[in-house]
């Protein structure tokens, strides 16, 4: 799965914002041969074509816990309203999701945004000073991976 991902982005990855968050996940995506996009001093982003040709873009945040930096590593896959106009039967998926939100170890199933813009996600979350390259790497290709597969479920490639 990881060495299947090709990183879409080009360009340098060094950060323009600089600041603990960004500094690791520079120095992280570079270690893997990725290529980032720092949009600011919270969120970069890297993007990925699947070996089938599918692209999808997976979205570092930096958020704060109290005194504690966390990390949170997302990826949407389907909008709501979307698989509503499809006759989605969402209570269903929801349920789907949540089952397997208890089994699944680098990524959980969330509902982020409001209203018309509400998003299935797939997420992780780890704390800045306590995530580690195979962690960053491993969890990353896996966001971008179930993201992708529930997003092509419903005949879509937009995220």
């Amino acid at each position: 799965m990881l060495g299947k991902l090709k990183n879409l982005l080009k360009g340098d990855a060094k950060p323009e914002f600089d600041n603990e968050f960004t500094r690791l996940i520079s120095a992280y995506a570079e270690k893997a041969e990725w290529m980032i996009d720092i949009v600011d001093e919270d969120h970069v982003v890297i993007g990925f074509e699947e070996e089938d040709g599918r692209t999808q873009n997976v979205h570092l945040l930096s958020r704060r816990a109290g005194e504690t930096s966390v990390v949170c590593i997302t990826s949407a896959a389907c909008k709501v309203n979307e698989l509503r106009g499809k006759g989605v039967d969402l209570k269903g998926l929801y349920n789907e999701l949540l089952a397997e939100n208890e089994d699944a170890t680098y990524h959980s199933w969330a509902l982020s945004g409001e209203d018309d813009d509400l998003l299935i996600t797939a997420n992780a979350n780890y704390m800045l000073h306590k995530m580690d390259f195979d962690e960053f790497r491993i969890s990353v290709g896996m966001i971008s991976e179930v993201a992708d597969k529930l997003e092509a479920r419903f005949g879509s490639d937009g995220y």
